[in-house]
């Protein structure tokens, strides 16, 4: 906005008129300087009393926490007090107590048990965890594994699903490509009756994290296509062919092989005991818990699985010897109680201290850990010697079972190394029926969601990092 130019001689302004007599304004500054100063002071007086009152409310606080402190003291003394007369109490009148004091006495006792039996079972579990270390120290020292049903692939997956950092990997998958190069036909089969030799090799590739569709051209899961083929070793071949597919959440390849065909092959093979066997009419407890391992990822998404798997846990049951263990085809032996460990493990049951696999205190596990050889390693009977097969299945079912103590996903489901995408979506270990003595669980969550344990398995978890 632009100023205007004010003539001020056109104001006319007359001094006079104005009348302004400075006299009259009695300005007294003398006195203004004095009421200034009154005021200065007044206010200097407040902020020292202010800061006085401060002080005194400070100094107040602070011996009130130094009371706080010292009650506290005292509250903790007579704590320490009541315990202690509470102890002598126990122990002069325990067996003699009256009124509410019985009650008492009784749930002190109770958890003294209690405290016993907790400290059986971590002593219990550290000798397994060390079991399971001797026997991978004596694994890895045998040297690089070879392809083949002993000392190959299963000492692959043991030992890998155990997470050890193994040095002889690479040279065992150089043994692996010069394998199939050898063995491979023109249908990616490298053997012309036995499907599960594909089987195995694609477990332990997985395991590695290999590409089990190009070794050396060849694409292994191609060689698992034909149904004919794959039920050349009866039950069998169905079986670990669905755990070779869902190992890695792996397409089935094209041909008449599908997760559905290879369920229904498997479901029809039950026998009315509610078990598996590789031929007869009675089950036995290997094929029926390699069965189970095959159907442990369907547990939750498929009724008749699940129908299937909980009457198989009661044959299984059923099945297991006063001593802990079970019997294969040449009577009692570790493998045939490391496949049912593995089984239970991919269901989320504890061999160790689910009731249903608990004989006179001895439990699955308690009976595996029987047939070991001081120093690491497996018997295939009781009275044998070290067996190289027994010692792989022993460590590949310890290792299941931590897998699942730890929340981890189950030994032949290694979507956590590599995960496909398949036609299914691999579900996280999940509790079966409980034992009737027990009350149900909650249902697990499905995959990506975590697993919550049960107050063992996180026990057995941490103990198993702590030693």
């Amino acid at each position: 906005m632009a100023k205007k130019n004010f003539d001020f001689k056109k104001l006319n302004l007359d001094k006079k008129k104005l009348n302004l007599d400075l006299n009259n304004l009695n300005l007294d500054l003398n006195n203004l300087r004095e009421t200034i100063s009154d005021t200065i002071s007044t206010v200097a007086d407040k902020v020292l009393d202010f800061a006085d009152t401060a002080a005194d409310t400070a100094k107040v606080g602070q011996q009130i926490a130094k009371l706080y402190v010292e009650r506290k003291k005292e509250e903790s003394a007579l704590e320490d007090a009541y315990k202690e007369l509470g102890k002598l109490y126990y122990e002069m009148h325990k067996t003699e107590a009256e009124g509410v004091l019985v009650d008492l006495c009784m749930e002190i006792e109770n958890t003294l048990i209690n405290i016993e039996d907790i400290t059986a079972e971590i002593e219990a579990l550290k000798e397994v965890l060390d079991i399971h270390e001797a026997t991978g120290d004596f694994m890895e020292d045998l040297g690089t594994p070879v392809p083949g049903t002993v000392g190959g692939e299963w000492m692959v997956v043991g030992l890998v699903r155990a997470d050890r950092e193994l040095k002889e990997l690479d040279a065992y998958y150089e043994a692996a490509e010069k394998f199939v190069q050898e063995n491979a036909d023109e249908n990616s089969r490298l053997h012309k009756a036995k499907s599960t030799e594909n089987s195995r090799m694609i477990l332990a590739l997985t395991a590695m994290g290999k590409d089990v569709t190009n070794v050396c051209g060849h694409n292994l899961l191609e060689g698992l296509n034909s149904m004919e083929y794959v039920q050349k070793q009866g039950i069998n071949g169905p079986i670990w062919a669905l755990i070779a597919f869902d190992s890695g959440n792996y397409a089935t390849p094209a041909g008449d092989v599908s997760r559905e065909s290879l369920l229904n092959v498997i479901l029809n093979a039950r026998l009315e005991d509610g078990g598996w066997a590789l031929s007869g009419e009675l089950s036995d407890a290997d094929m029926t818990g390699m069965a189970l391992q095959a159907l442990a990822p369907y547990y939750e998404t498929n009724e008749d699985v699940a129908a299937a798997v909980d009457a198989a846990i009661e044959a299984l049951s059923l099945m297991q010897a006063a001593d802990g263990s079970f019997s294969g085809i040449d009577g009692k032996s570790s493998e045939s109680i490391a496949q049912v460990i593995v089984a239970l493990s991919a269901l989320g049951v504890d061999a160790d201290t689910d009731p249903r696999f608990i004989k006179n205190g001895i439990s699955a596990l308690d009976a595996l850990c029987a047939f070991y050889v001081e120093g690491g390693g497996f018997r295939h009977i009781p009275d044998g010697e070290l067996d190289g097969m027994a010692t792989e299945q022993a460590y590949y079912a310890l290792t299941a079972y931590f897998r699942m103590v730890e929340g981890k996903t189950a030994l032949y489901d290694m979507t956590d190394v590599v995960d496909m995408g398949g036609d299914k979506e691999i579900a996280l270990p999940a509790e079966t029926e409980p034992a009737p003595t027990e009350a149900a669980e909650e249902p697990v969550q499905k995959v990506q969601e975590e697993k919550e344990l049960t107050f063992w398995q996180k026990a057995k978890a941490w103990f198993k990092k702590l030693f």
